[in-house]
């Protein structure tokens, strides 16, 4: 992960998505808190956020150099949310995967 006054470095992304991920608020309207809770290495962390007024505390992992990893390990919806990184150059797609399991979800399918 990127730490604060390293430089970025060339054709990989997920120094600047580590530091986004580290601090979203910027980023994501619906999310009112998030704080870096414990690191575990260089590339794993756990951080707590407070989404549409529900706490969560995930675990990301930067997977070098295009993907990064959500994984809800507390919270009223557990699963993993993936951000990949795609493209060359100037036209970088971001592509989201979603796989969640909730006690509202289960109760609907019954």
């Amino acid at each position: 992960m990127k730490r604060p006054g390293q430089p970025h470095v060339p054709g990989t992304t997920c120094g600047a998505a580590g530091g986004q991920a580290g601090n979203a608020l910027p980023f994501v309207a619906a999310m009112s808190r998030c704080e870096v809770l414990e690191h575990h290495g260089e590339n794993v962390f756990d951080r707590g956020i407070s989404f549409r007024g529900q706490d969560f505390v995930e675990r990301v992992t930067l997977e070098q150099p295009h993907r990064v990893v959500f994984t809800r390990m507390s919270g009223p919806v557990l699963g993993t949310i993936t951000n990949e990184i795609e493209g060359e150059g100037a036209l970088l797609l971001l592509r989201f995967s979603f796989a969640w399991s909730s006690r509202v979800l289960r109760a609907v399918g019954r």
